[in-house]
């Protein structure tokens, strides 16, 4: 029996509709050949009415404590929008590799040089626009209400966890803070207490990078409206980001509030990667012109 799983929540018909026709496959493929187990929860963990009452990334918090969950040495948190290059991706966690939890860090991966912090702060017009101002790290967690001497964060989509060591860190963090406009769900809250309390082992940013961000630091004149229409160019982009990732992020991002980038999941070839990729992209696309 696998001793270690990856392991996420599905709920709502739309969201269960993308797990299984875009993502399912590329998990199942990576757990094939890594040794891991799949465990999907469909139900809420918490269905009280806090439980409820609060955006349902919360219950990540507390898959540590589901029954098909807590006996397993290592689990890994991946949120159902990730879809996993497996030709490429190694063991995630062989890579952490450590009792403490792995997250991959805004801060070495992204912040660390000046331009491209700048440019990823764009991300936040699609999200909120009460944050767009925000220049650091500090101002987000400043603005969410969050101790601003925290100088990191993370993405939580994915998160190398031990049941054993880890359950309680994330069930105190469940109830003991609060969601607000500012707190990007449960992202901030989780990231301020890992990484103030040095809970962090910090993981390649090819295990959880978001398209969003290849978009925005990579192929900004896609956020023209008549430049993303192309659907060609925007499939030749998408999977040349997926042949650089190891787990690519479709975040819940939109474009002008219209164009949601989880649908460019679909783009993606994912029998291929690299340049056998873009090569059956441009005969498909050859094929539908000239017919």
């Amino acid at each position: 029996m696998p001793t270690k799983a990856l392991v996420t929540i599905v709920i709502g018909d739309s969201y269960t509709r993308l797990w299984e026709q875009v993502m399912a496959e590329t998990w199942r493929e990576y757990a094939r050949r890594h040794g891991y187990e799949i465990i999907v929860i469909d139900k809420l963990i918490d269905g009280s009415d806090r439980g409820r009452g609060r955006h349902i990334n919360w219950q990540k918090c507390l898959i540590l404590e589901h029954e098909e969950v807590r006996n397993f040495d290592d689990v890994v948190w991946i949120d159902a929008d990730v879809k996993i290059n497996f030709h490429t991706a190694p063991c995630i966690v062989g890579h952490n590799n450590s009792d403490l939890i792995g997250v991959v860090s805004n801060k070495e991966s992204y912040y660390d040089v000046p331009a491209t912090g700048d440019n990823l702060m764009v991300r936040h017009r699609s999200l909120d626009s009460s944050v767009q101002q925000c220049r650091s790290i500090q101002d987000l967690y400043a603005k969410a209400g969050l101790d601003a001497g925290v100088d990191d964060a993370a993405n939580t989509g994915v998160i190398v966890l031990k049941p054993k060591r880890h359950a309680a860190i994330l069930r105190h963090v469940y109830d003991n803070f609060e969601e607000n406009r500012y707190t990007m769900k449960e992202e901030l809250p989780l990231s301020s207490y890992f990484f103030k309390n040095k809970l962090v082992n910090t993981l390649d940013k090819r295990f959880n990078w978001p398209w969003v961000y290849h978009l925005i630091e990579h192929y900004p004149f896609l956020l023209i409206k008549d430049i993303r229409n192309d659907l060609c160019l925007v499939s030749e982009c998408v999977n040349a980001a997926w042949s650089n990732s190891w787990f690519l992020h479709f975040t819940g991002d939109t474009l002008d509030g219209e164009q949601s980038l989880r649908e460019h999941a679909r783009l993606v070839i994912q029998k291929y990667t690299g340049l056998n990729a873009y090569a059956s992209l441009w005969s498909i696309f050859a094929g539908n012109q000239s017919g």
